[in-house]
C-alpha cells in the first residue's frame, strides 16, 4: 500500500515538473527527463517497482537540470557575477 502511495506521489510531482518544462520552452530538459524515465523503466524490466525507481530518478534529474541550466543560474562574465531569478508558477 505504501509503495503505491509513493509511486503515485512521485508520478504526480514528476509530471508536474515535466508540464512546467513544456510550458516554459525547456524542450532539451524535457527530452532528457523523458529519456531517463524510459531508459530506466526498461532497465528495471517494466515492473511497478522499477517504474517507481525510474520516476524518482527522473524527478531528481529534473531538479538538477532546473537548478543548473536556464534561468536562475549564475553567469560569470570576467570578474562580475550576474544572477537571474526564476519565477515558478505551478
Amino acid at each position: 500500500m505504501l509503495e503505491i502511495l509513493v509511486v503515485g506521489t512521485a508520478t504526480a510531482v514528476n509530471f508536474g515538473m515535466l508540464k512546467y518544462k513544456y510550458d516554459n520552452n525547456r524542450q532539451q530538459d524535457l527530452i532528457l527527463d523523458v529519456s531517463v524515465l524510459i531508459i530506466l523503466s526498461y532497465m528495471f524490466g517494466g515492473t511497478a517497482t522499477g517504474l517507481g525507481a525510474a520516476m524518482v530518478a527522473s524527478f531528481l534529474v529534473s531538479i538538477y537540470l532546473l537548478k543548473t541550466t536556464g534561468p536562475g543560474t549564475t553567469k560569470v562574465t570576467g570578474n562580475n557575477k550576474q544572477r537571474t531569478t526564476m519565477k515558478v508558477n505551478w
